[in-house]
């Protein structure tokens, strides 16, 4: 209690005080005379400050409630209030290895121990072996969009935070607006690498499967120009398998084969390619030569527009059945350019020449035998 004496009232209030204690100055500037200071908090003659003589409270923005050993003081935006807070030792080991994360040792809550885990001077963190994710939001997260792991949708992005969303949500999707930089990388450190989804960034609607092969945003490229190329286009109601040989880079793809809503196509791009077809026990039933327009049956090196030959000395069947069910129709129908002379392929001869031989026939199961002549003379 601080008691200034005359008309000045006793208090305990800090800033009563202060009002008094200035209006006492003002009053009486040389000290002493009746309104003179008896006392301060009961002491009187020489008084200094004592601990005690004020406590926190009486500060006019401080509210202490209830204090208790260790209450820390904070502010609360209005006044100085105490808060309660455990304090307690936390101990360690003796040594920890540098930049390595600190984690909990037990449930006490007071002792930590050292981690296998780094975060360097540059923010790098390594040592992790499972990292797993809580399952809530987007659950991780690298550089914005590089990759996002969404743990809530169940999918993984890369180049894209958005889900393609509706029937059939994916698990993993792929997106990349920097040309050349599109589609997933199989067989990464090969010599000739293939890439799956690898759509062209400056085509629509299109999905190609490439072998050696990858779209620069311009131009097709081989990684390894001393492998061949292929791609696999799926483009609306288009399906092609592409080729192109080994070679310098840009790539020239020629298409190889090709299904589309009107037709199946072989070689449209009219390369020399050859087309075979094998059966169980003959390699070449079937064959087209590429470069020579030739067609085989049985053989690769046909002699004639149509060559049919035997795979085998004892097939023991006929090379060529004729099956006509139309009864009024012919069996074969010749088309060619008739002239009086044995020039051209159908003669107006009537006079034939000298029989040569026969040739062994088969008509309605009878064996029969046609006669060949030399050339007709007139």
């Amino acid at each position: 209690m601080v008691n200034l004496g005359g008309p000045y009232p006793a208090s305990n209030n800090p800033q009563a005080i202060r009002e008094a204690f200035n209006q006492h100055i003002q009053d009486h500037p040389a000290g002493g005379g009746a309104g003179a200071v008896s006392s301060v908090f009961t002491r009187t003659g020489d008084v200094v400050a004592a601990e005690g003589d004020y406590s926190l409270d009486q500060l006019s923005d401080v509210v202490i409630t209830t204090p208790i050993d260790n209450d820390l003081l904070r502010h609360n935006g209005t006044n100085w209030v105490n808060e309660a807070v455990t304090i307690g030792d936390v101990v360690g080991a003796a040594s920890s290895t540098d930049n390595a994360a600190a984690r909990m040792n037990g449930t006490g809550g007071k002792t930590i121990q050292n981690s296998g885990v780094i975060i360097d001077d540059s923010d790098n963190v390594t040592g992790v072996t499972t990292l797993n994710i809580d399952g809530t939001g987007d659950s991780l997260v690298v550089d914005t969009t590089l990759l996002v792991v969404d743990a809530t949708n169940d999918v993984v992005m890369i180049n894209t935070a958005t889900q393609v969303t509706g029937t059939g949500n994916p698990i993993l999707q792929t997106s990349s607006a920097t040309a050349g930089k599109s589609g997933l990388l199989v067989g990464y450190g090969q010599t000739a690498k293939g890439r799956l989804f690898n759509a062209a960034p400056t085509s629509a609607g299109r999905l190609e499967l490439s072998v050696n092969a990858y779209f620069d945003g311009t131009n097709w490229q081989r990684d390894n120009t001393g492998v061949e190329g292929g791609l696999f286009l799926f483009n609306a109601n288009t399906f092609t398998y592409n080729q192109a040989a080994s070679g310098a880079n840009p790539i020239t793809f020629t298409e190889a084969f090709g299904i589309s809503s009107t037709d199946i196509r072989f070689n449209d791009s009219s390369a020399d390619l050859n087309f075979r077809v094998e059966s169980n026990n003959d390699a070449e039933a079937f064959y087209i030569d590429g470069g020579t327009d030739d067609v085989g049956f049985s053989t690769q090196t046909p002699t004639g527009q149509v060559e049919i030959e035997a795979f085998s000395t004892t097939h023991a069947v006929a090379l060529l059945v004729l099956d006509q069910q139309d009864a009024d129709q012919q069996f074969i129908d010749y088309v060619g350019t008739s002239a009086a002379n044995t020039t051209n392929n159908i003669t107006t001869f009537t006079t034939g020449g000298a029989i040569q031989g026969f040739i062994r026939i088969n008509v309605n199961t009878v064996d029969y035998w046609m006669p060949f002549y030399t050339a007709p003379t007139a």
